[in-house]
């Protein structure tokens, strides 16, 4: 058994290669299982505190973090992201043998994307993204779900900056 505790270290060294990225959290982790089936591990995740800061914008989990693992089957009970104009928030399971079922719903502003720093220098507008996405090995990816773009400009170091745009994706299969 192992059991790992944490109160509000600074991870920004860990995730970021700036120092214009911080990352405070705080939380517990415990896990259980033998070192002869490293694959069926089971206990929790709690993150109490969760928060991301970049040059004044500003993201954190209004409610804990919590992933739930039994036998190497991973299930996010709560992952909920929110910031001026964002709310992210990520349901589902995932095991080690690859199955994956995970929804994403978003409806945040852009600048969000600011937050993951270079390639993406300026990001504004607004998104809206419901989405699902399934793995089965044996038959691969399938992804279902919507994004729509709203007055979005994004300056990702790319030959072309996009402006001005609008439009809807819509996703369906794999």
């Amino acid at each position: 058994t192992l059991g790992v505790s944490w109160r509000e270290p600074d991870l920004t060294a860990l995730v970021a290669a700036g120092p214009a990225l911080e990352v405070i959290t705080s939380g517990e982790l415990s896990l259980a299982g033998t070192l002869r089936q490293l694959g069926s591990p089971s206990g929790a995740l709690n993150c109490s505190r969760f928060e991301v800061s970049s040059e004044g914008y500003h993201v954190s989990a209004p409610e804990p973090i919590r992933v739930e693992v039994h036998d190497g089957h991973f299930r996010i009970g709560t992952l909920v992201m929110e910031g001026e104009g964002s709310r992210v928030s990520v349901a589902g399971e995932w095991t080690t043998a690859g199955h994956v079922s995970m929804e994403v719903r978003a409806n945040s502003d852009l600048a969000l994307l600011e937050l993951l720093g270079p390639p993406v220098y300026s990001a504004r507008g607004q998104v809206t993204a419901v989405g699902r996405l399934l793995r089965e090995p044996e038959i691969g990816w399938d992804l279902d779900g919507q994004v729509s773009l709203r007055d979005a400009a994004l300056d990702a170091d790319l030959p072309v900056t996009a402006t001005d745009t609008n439009g809807n994706l819509v996703l369906k299969g794999s």
